[in-house]
């Protein structure tokens, strides 16, 4: 057992000195390696703060030129020569000066091609310095002795060699940036040798690790107490951890509920915030139509009072010859708008039961378009594509006439006003489209035109009451048509394309909800 316990000692012994060799050698490697990284590092440091310093004489002469010309052109307005030739003189030393940075800076940075084309870049940025100098110092020249003219045309010569100058300094931005691109290659290969390097170390770096895994090995017998304690440390460990476990699920449950409880919240916030917005709506229309309908009664009496007045009159000087007829028939004409307008605002204010009749609808809008066309300006072309066939829709027809009266109207005014005047109409070929149709939410209707369409401003506020961009009408029309479509179950839906005319379409379910309730 001795014998065996001695003869052991120098294998693992050699197994040590052999570890720690390998280890010496992957710290120097490291080193070496860590010193090129420094080193790469500060060169890099080193290339950006030239390349830096190099963009900033390049912008230097680029500022120092644009100053340099406006104290030319200013001194044509100013015709203050002292202070420009200063100023120009001053600029055009910091222009040199800047040149000889780059010069010194980017000389022994470049090689080959690159270094030529320096080259050729500064001599024509230093001629065209030179020049302008010549044509700054002969303006002033001309400008002190009162030659305006002739000092203007030096300036023109001056500006040619100015915007020659801007693009050199375009040019040097550019060579900086090859000289910066050049640099960062140089870079890139010693990262590339550094990865190189970085195999090797990791090579050797495994190599230990084998190594360690194997001299392991013969310690393991020392070591199996100790694990069996870290064993069942390990047990209680994940013990732990799966209460843990369970104890975050738990939690995440509750967060959960809560962020649940948090939407429906704010879903019943938003529904009731709605309804309460509705509800100051409805409650506004009601005073809106109380008061409608107290004007509208206050003013039919005298309205019928001045057509009865009118009627007399119109009988007692008929024949006569005084030839106010005319005036006669405007009256007539004005008093028979003011009684249309009292029953637009009458039907508003109230709110009368449906007499609704089951019919096939495609049969009563045909009938009532035919009818209506007539009344229509004879420069709207009419068409009906009517596809909801033989079905049969609940509504009250009386009303719905006035839905599809009031629209068919909107679309003419929109397109030809009254018809009257070819010279007012907003589309060369008016034309209006009547469209029916069977969908999940019951039957619709839709009036479309091709006029100017309804400005985006102006389509939220379409279906407020006494809203209307017309030059006549009360603004009633459309809430009125909207009001008949909420008796209905039904709505209305506009859609718009400012310069492609409107659509709009009326729907409501084929039963009303009278007939559902019986």
């Amino acid at each position: 057992m001795t014998v065996e316990t001695a003869r052991s000692w120098p294998k693992a012994h050699l197994v040590y000195y052999a570890l720690a060799t390998l280890n010496v050698l992957a710290i120097v490697a490291g080193l070496v390696m860590s010193h090129w990284i420094i080193q790469g590092y500060e060169n890099g440091l080193r290339a950006t703060d030239a390349h830096v310093r190099q963009l900033v004489s390049v912008r230097a002469i680029s500022d120092a030129a644009t100053e340099a010309n406006a104290s030319v052109v200013d001194s044509l307005r100013s015709r203050n020569v002292g202070n420009a030739l200063a100023t120009f003189k001053s600029k055009a030393l910091e222009m040199r000066l800047e040149v000889s940075r780059l010069r010194a800076s980017l000389g022994g940075a470049l090689t080959g091609s690159l270094k030529s084309r320096f080259n050729s870049v500064a001599g024509r940025l230093e001629t065209s310095l030179k020049a302008m100098e010549m044509h700054a110092l002969t303006t002033f020249t001309l400008l002190s002795e009162g030659r305006q003219a002739d000092a203007l045309s030096e300036v023109g010569k001056m500006q040619s060699r100015y915007a020659s100058l801007r693009h050199s300094t375009k040019d040097l931005t550019q060579l900086v940036a090859l000289v910066r691109t050049a640099k960062a290659d140089k870079e890139r290969q010693m990262l590339s040798m550094l990865r190189s390097y970085e195999i090797v170390i990791g090579g050797l770096i495994v190599l230990i690790i084998g190594s360690v895994i194997l001299y392991g090995h013969y310690i393991t017998k020392l070591l199996k107490r100790k694990y069996r304690e870290l064993e069942d440390a390990l047990v209680r460990s994940q013990d732990a951890e799966a209460e843990a476990r369970a104890y975050s699920s738990q939690i995440q449950n509750v967060n959960e509920d809560v962020v649940r409880l948090n939407r429906e919240l704010e879903s019943n916030l938003n529904k009731l915030r709605d309804a309460q917005d509705e509800l100051v709506r409805k409650g506004r229309l009601s005073q809106l139509g109380q008061l409608t309908a107290t004007v509208a009664h206050e003013l039919r009496n005298p309205l019928g009072t001045v057509r009865t007045s009118a009627f007399l009159m119109e009988r007692k000087l008929k024949d006569k010859g005084l030839g106010v007829e005319p005036q006669l028939q405007r009256i007539n004409s004005g008093v028979t708008r003011c009684d249309s307008i009292i029953s637009q605002l009458l039907d508003f204010a109230r709110t009368k039961q449906l007499q609704c009749d089951s019919l096939v609808l495609d049969e009563w809008v045909a009938k009532l378009a035919e009818d209506e066309v007539q009344s229509l300006p004879e420069a709207i072309a009419v068409e009906c594509h009517l596809g909801a066939s033989d079905t049969k829709a609940d509504f009250d027809p009386a009303r719905m006439s006035r839905v599809l009266i009031n629209l068919l109207s909107n679309a003419a005014e929109a397109m030809v006003g009254k018809g009257d005047d070819p010279t007012k109409f907003t589309t060369a070929s008016p034309k209006i489209i009547i469209r029916t149709t069977v969908t999940p939410r019951g039957v619709e209707l839709s009036v479309s035109d091709n006029g100017p369409g309804i400005p985006a401003d102006v389509l939220p506020r379409i279906l407020e009451p006494l809203f209307t961009t017309k030059n006549f009408g009360t603004g009633l029309g459309l809430p009125a048509v909207e009001k008949i479509l909420e008796q209905h179950g039904g709505g209305l839906d506009i859609a718009s394309v400012p310069g492609q005319g409107a659509t709009f379409t009326v729907w409501w379910p084929l039963k009303t909800q009278q007939e559902e309730a019986a």
